[in-house]
């Protein structure tokens, strides 16, 4: 004769089980001529382990769900750290690189201060220049100056610079 557990519906058929294979629910014979509070009070510890059984399903559910959850951020977060290494050896190469670069071709402080102070006064002198062009005589042409005494007048002009 094969019985049913009156918690999780699991069939068995051995009359000497003591316990549900399957939910360890306490396999009890309640003869038909029990008392109505006997009965009430067997289908009320029922509902409480039913209750708690299906808790415990629910838990097991969620820590399965937990646990690929984590597995899929443990992957993740390895794959995160190699690239994470190599963008770093990448950082490494490039700071090499860099520091080649230079040491092949140091920076020149004086000329750099040079080069500075000039494109500083680039304005006054192209003004300067300007100013000297239109202040010099009519039909004085900068582009035929074969003349000794041109040239010389122009390197007085651009002497004092």
């Amino acid at each position: 004769m094969n019985n049913k557990c009156p918690v999780c519906d699991t069939e068995y058929s051995q009359a000497d089980l003591q316990f549900c294979p399957e939910c360890c629910w306490e396999l009890v014979f309640i003869p038909s001529d029990s008392s109505d509070s006997l009965k009430a009070w067997f289908e009320k510890k029922r509902i409480v382990f039913e209750n708690a059984l299906n808790d415990l399903r629910d838990a097991e559910r969620t820590i399965k769900e937990k646990a690929v959850a984590t597995a899929k951020l443990e992957k993740d977060k390895k794959q995160l750290l190699t690239e994470i290494e190599k963008i770093e050896g990448e950082i490494d190469k490039l700071k090499k690189e860099w520091e080649e670069l230079n040491q092949k071709t140091p920076v020149n402080n004086e000329r750099l201060r040079e080069l500075e102070k000039l494109e500083k006064e680039l304005p006054k002198i192209i003004q300067e220049i300007t100013q000297l062009t239109n202040s010099l005589p009519d039909g004085f042409n900068l582009t035929d100056l074969n003349d000794l005494e041109s040239l010389t007048e122009l390197n007085r002009i651009f002497s004092q610079y």
